[in-house]
């Protein structure tokens, strides 16, 4: 998902790109927040992929 490219990129952005990139017509939401074990279950509720 990230290439040499990338390099000095956040990840988040670079998987954004990637991804839009394979299909523009899927919706891509990102998070920027770490998950832990107290928001794990908000984080991921009505999403039907995580990357």
């Amino acid at each position: 998902m990230h290439w040499d490219e990338d390099i000095g990129k956040r990840k988040i952005d670079s998987a954004l790109e990637k991804l839009g990139r394979l299909n523009q017509s899927v919706k891509i939401e990102t998070v920027e927040e770490t998950i832990t074990e107290a928001n794990v279950s908000q984080l991921v509720a009505g999403f039907d992929l995580i990357v």
